[in-house]
């Protein structure tokens, strides 16, 4: 991912009374749940809305007992290239990436 792209990460309830939601270990934070400090929860979702490198970790999704589930490594850098490559498209704009665990 690039620095400025938002993401929303979404956790399936095959169980809704689990209670799952996301989590993430970064080099500042181990085990933070989204909401407060990073990310907008909603649910058993999670956006963040301008990703930085310091948003770079493992995130997954983790229910009320502590079962754990589907680790996702997310790796921000700072800006496109900013001469294409060759054959490479030269339009890069703002994406929300989804990701459903």
């Amino acid at each position: 991912m690039f620095e400025g792209q938002s993401v929303s990460l979404s956790c399936e309830e095959d169980d809704s009374s689990a209670g799952w939601t996301l989590r993430r270990n970064t080099t500042r934070e181990t085990r933070t749940q989204c909401g407060g400090v990073w990310g907008r929860p909603a649910g058993s979702s999670c956006t963040i809305s301008y990703m930085v490198p310091l948003d770079s970790g493992v995130y997954w999704c983790e229910s009320r007992e502590g079962a754990t589930r589907n680790d996702l490594p997310v790796s921000v850098v700072t800006t496109p290239p900013t001469q294409p490559e060759e054959g490479l498209d030269d339009d890069i704009t703002a994406v929300t990436t989804e990701h459903h665990f």
